[in-house]
């Protein structure tokens, strides 16, 4: 199998996706609502966890 089942515990694991989890960060200071949506198996999981 390619890829793992478990939703990614380390931010490396989440490919490429660095400027999108630092703009998540950005929203979640500055206490803004964030809503993830994208086809199955991308990794919305992953960053909610």
């Amino acid at each position: 199998m390619f890829f793992s089942l478990e939703p990614k515990t380390r931010r490396e694991d989440l490919y490429d996706r660095e400027n999108e989890l630092d703009e998540l960060e950005r929203a979640f200071e500055n206490g803004r609502i964030v809503l993830l949506t994208d086809t199955r198996r991308i990794g919305k999981t992953s960053i909610y966890s």
